[in-house]
């Protein structure tokens, strides 16, 4: 086997793995959104999609332009996923489940049985 076939092996592979991921990630966030009262198209358009999970968790997706500021957008992040677990009412673990492996724990929380209660206020 010449060299080039070997790339173009692993490069196949890794563009089905990305698509795999990339599509269970998106069936996952769209769960979540169905949930809350959301259309499951929301998870497809970009910036609807941040505005729409912003609205979840915040109540209102004007907030999520504040994830674009430097620094403190990572911050800004953590805390919207601590808010997403907080109005699906969920322990703290899965919480930093949420913040670690988002794509995972946002299938789990879409399929699970829990009910959305709106955004906290902290």
């Amino acid at each position: 086997m010449s060299i080039q076939l070997f790339y173009v092996i692993i490069g196949v592979i890794g563009w089905l793995f990305g698509s795999v991921a990339t599509a269970l990630a998106l069936i996952g966030q769209g769960a979540v959104f169905r949930k809350a009262g959301k259309p499951f198209w929301h998870t497809i358009v970009p910036f609807l999609n941040s505005w729409t999970l912003h609205e979840i968790t915040w109540g209102h997706g004007a907030y999520m332009f504040l994830e674009w500021i430097p620094g403190a957008g990572a911050v800004f992040s953590i805390l919207t996923s601590v808010k997403l677990g907080q109005a699906y009412k969920k322990s703290g673990g899965f919480i930093v489940g949420l913040i670690f492996l988002t794509p995972v724990f946002e299938m789990i929380l879409g399929y699970d049985d829990s009910i959305y209660n709106g955004p906290v206020q902290w």
